[in-house]
């Protein structure tokens, strides 16, 4: 063959080889372009993942299911080993807070030491590594080292591992997490379907966004429900709280207006009392006059019950505190109250004869009752079935309540029906003074009015349930004596050794109203005693500096110029060793200054008879002579 054709031939393939790699050129270009298009396709479909994400956000979703969802997108997204969200807690170091739901849980907390938790709180920027050494030294082949255990596949030293981390600002109740993804790869390129690479850690800062935008969300969702509740509740109690002060500013004034009128009325009755029993003291037992006028003390007697419910209406009434048995003291009352109810109603009757002794006014526990009893009876006028029952007080009473108190530090007492009961509206109103249901003529509306005050005095509770066509249960909580009232009320009412009346012994009677002073004045004189009279404290201080000396002073409290409570701190203060005893029908002063606590000074209560005064006034200066 000639040279020009060998020449040809080299030509052809040279131009063969430059073509075979032209074509190899765009053999790969093509399936670079392949792969790319791949990749934006599969990037595409990441961010629809993350908008789909962030649409099916809902307000108070759980924190587990957000961080379970945005892990589903790492693990359908990425051919991954592992993925899940990493913090640290204290004193039990790296633990995994979440997983997905293909991925075995691991409860146990990660080993890792104290350089490589600085190392890892240090990272505050999305990282990517690629070809680590598990097993190594450097601080991502250590986390990737702990990690491998709760891998779906452990992975030998020596493996070429892909590790990427990007912090969380809210995890839990943490102050915040990593979203970590983890695979185990050798050999495996980047640009390999599914792999995940340091191009991908802008999508993974745009998903730890969204999961902390929704955790954000939630707690802000959930605080706002509670904050809700909160205020819902305060609105609540705010109307209870109006409710009850309009119900006690009620009970103030006409209190106040029915302690003024029982003072008043007390006064007359001392009076009436007083003359009476003077006078009846002088005529013979079995005369037609004697027979008068102890008519005329039993009705007075009967008056000054009223005014003890006028008083304990407005929750001024001096109390009498003593122990008693409170089963004892209601089965005493039983017959009385049976024939209250009368024959179409059956009283059943269940006391605890072990309750611990309680501590309140025996006859405002009577009146109570009574009451009580009276209602429950006209709430069935067709007749029915009453319980009275007497019982340690519970916890679950404590909560009725609604205020706070030992309930191991009561007793009650109370009493059912099965009337016709009571809607929410009367509820609300069943303890206001002259309320009633019932027609007019037929009830005063103070009965419960009475039970509410007396209790509230005495330092009780007062429950009421009722429901329309159910009947009613009135449960009433009455204190425990504690052992220095016990001893208190011993030495109290330890029958008291009275003296005769000692001629000679002084008495300064201070009294504004005229026909009291005078009435006590006789009564005094007749006994034997040296009585003196003053209108008021002023006067009365006037007698004694100028020289006079009392063995008691007997004062009223409510008087013009100077009251009887100041007139008993000036004589305290210039006569320490005077004795001074007060007499009223009614005190708000005695009431709130606590006068009768001291033990220098002692109470009588208006009205009183004449043994009454003789009894108290012999044991005032008996005290005085012992002491």
């Amino acid at each position: 063959m000639s040279s020009d054709g060998d020449d040809r031939v080299r030509d052809l393939e040279l131009e063969n080889e430059a073509l075979n790699e032209q074509i190899k050129l765009l053999v790969q270009t093509e399936q670079r372009l392949y792969r790319s298009q791949n990749e934006i396709d599969a990037q595409l479909d990441r961010i629809r993942s993350l908008a789909r994400f962030a649409l099916q956000s809902e307000d108070g979703e759980p924190i587990p299911s957000i961080l379970s969802r945005a892990l589903e997108i790492l693990w359908k997204k990425f051919t991954l080993d592992w993925c899940g969200v990493i913090a640290f807690e204290p004193d039990h170091g790296l633990v995994v807070v979440s997983a997905p739901d293909e991925v075995e849980p691991h409860p146990a907390p990660l080993t890792v030491d104290d350089a490589l938790r600085d190392w890892i709180l240090a990272r505050v920027e999305p990282w990517f590594a690629d070809g680590l050494d598990v097993g190594g030294v450097a601080p991502a082949e250590r986390l990737a080292s702990a990690l491998a255990p709760v891998s779906a596949r452990a992975c030998p030293r020596g493996g070429q591992t892909q590790l990427s981390c990007v912090p969380l600002r809210r995890v839990d109740e943490r102050q915040g997490g990593w979203l970590v993804t983890v695979s185990f790869q050798r050999r495996i390129s980047s640009l390999a379907e599914g792999a995940l690479a340091e191009e991908h850690l802008p999508f993974l800062q745009l998903l730890a966004n969204h999961v902390d935008h929704a955790i954000a969300n939630a707690q802000l969702t959930e605080d706002l429900r509670e904050r809700s509740a909160e205020l819902a509740n305060s609105l609540e109690k705010l109307e209870r709280t109006q409710a009850d002060l309009v119900r006690s500013q009620k009970m103030e004034a006409v209190g106040r207006l029915a302690g003024g009128v029982a003072h008043d009325f007390n006064n007359l009755l001392t009076v009436i009392l007083g003359y009476a029993g003077a006078v009846g003291s002088s005529l013979p037992e079995g005369s037609p006059q004697h027979g008068n006028v102890q008519r005329v003390i039993e009705a007075a007697k009967r008056a000054a019950g009223i005014t003890s419910q006028l008083l304990a209406l407005g929750r001024r009434q001096v109390l009498r505190r003593e122990a008693f048995d409170l089963s004892e003291q209601t089965a005493r009352i039983l017959e009385l109250l049976r024939r209250l109810v009368g024959e179409d109603v059956l009283v059943e009757v269940v006391l605890d004869r072990s309750l611990p002794l309680v501590s309140v006014d025996r006859s405002h526990f009577e009146q109570v009752l009574l009451n009580l009893v009276v209602n429950a009876r006209d709430a069935m006028p067709s007749g029915g079935t009453m319980r009275i029952e007497t019982r340690p007080a519970t916890t679950a009473d404590a909560v009725r309540a609604d205020t706070t108190f030992d309930p191991s530090r009561f007793a009650v007492v109370s009493v059912a029906d099965t009337g016709v009961g009571m809607d929410s509206g009367t509820l609300t109103r069943i303890f206001e003074p002259f309320y009633t249901t019932k027609e007019q003529g037929k009830g005063t509306g103070l009965g419960l009015a009475v039970v509410y005050g007396a209790v509230k005095q005495g330092e009780g509770h007062v429950l009421v349930e009722s429901e329309p066509g159910r009947g009613s249960r009135f449960t009433v909580l009455l204190p425990h004596a504690s052992e220095a009232e016990l001893a208190a009320v011993a030495q109290r009412n330890a029958p008291p050794t009275v003296p005769p009346a000692a001629p000679g012994r002084v008495i300064l009677v201070v009294e504004d109203e005229q026909a009291i002073r005078h009435v006590v004045l006789q009564l005094l004189r007749h006994a034997g005693y040296r009585v003196e009279e003053s209108e008021h404290g002023v006067a009365a201080l006037e007698r004694l500096e100028s020289g006079l000396v009392a063995d008691l002073v007997l004062t009223d409290v409510m008087m013009p110029r100077m009251g009887g409570v100041l007139l008993a701190e000036e004589i305290e203060k210039r006569w320490p060793g005077m004795r001074v005893a007060f007499m009223s029908g009614y005190s708000e002063d005695l009431v709130s200054t606590g006068v009768r606590s001291t033990r220098r000074m002692a109470f009588l209560a208006k009205p009183f008879t004449p043994d009454v005064l003789l009894r108290f006034v012999a044991e005032q200066l008996a005290h005085g002579a012992r002491r």
